[in-house]
């Protein structure tokens, strides 16, 4: 007879998650160092970036965003910016890239739901992660929200990690700092970057076309 696997109870998982969100975190250490605000000057578009694609990859202007669902600042640009990327990319004008830094506690499973969440949703995860800041701070409420898109095929934190590696080090070699939220914005062969919530500069980089 063979013998039957143990799994983990609830806190079991939770402590799985916190771990796995840890050694995350011990990864990008490196690359949360302090460093000046980013330059005003445009710079050379960063390398391809792996993330949940929403919109038209033919839309003029690409906007790579990093973001913590439990990041209190993110929350704050995404009120301003939630609607603002809806109607873009309905519209063909912006093609966004959601890149997931889950560095606050409890993020990680969020982030990894949202993966599920977006293999059935596509470009509708948008409204579901305006959905998502709209319930912050409430952990309970972000995860019922997220709860129906459970799946077997979530990212490790080691795939969200290796993911994210390679943006975080292009923003560092420009001395900018991995933080939350932000911006990347690609327009015309040229990058800018808006690092934390200023959903106004943010709007006018999308605007400038």
């Amino acid at each position: 007879m063979t013998a039957r696997r143990a799994t983990p109870g609830r806190r079991g998982w939770a402590l799985l998650a916190a771990v796995a969100a840890a050694a995350v975190l011990a990864a990008l250490g490196a690359l949360f160092a302090a460093f000046p605000p980013p330059p005003a000057a445009p710079l050379p578009v960063p390398p391809p970036v792996e993330g949940m694609a929403v919109g038209s990859p033919a839309a003029p202007v690409k906007l790579i965003m990093l973001f913590d669902l439990r990041c209190p600042f993110c929350a704050e640009a995404e009120a301003q910016l939630g609607p603002l990327l809806e109607r873009l990319v309905a519209e063909g004008r912006v093609e966004v890239i959601l890149v997931g830094v889950p560095a606050h506690p409890g993020s990680l499973q969020l982030h990894q739901l949202l993966y599920c969440a977006y293999g059935k949703l596509g470009n509708s995860t948008l409204k579901l992660v305006d959905e998502l800041y709209a319930a912050y701070p409430n952990y309970t409420e972000q995860m019922r929200l997220l709860a129906p898109f459970n799946c077997t095929a979530a990212p490790t934190a080691e795939q969200i990690y290796a993911e994210l590696q390679p943006v975080a080090q292009w923003l560092q070699s420009h001395g900018i700092p991995l933080a939350t939220p932000t911006f990347i914005v690609e327009r015309g062969g040229k990058a800018y970057v808006v690092v934390g919530a200023e959903p106004q500069e943010v709007e006018s980089l999308l605007s400038a076309t």
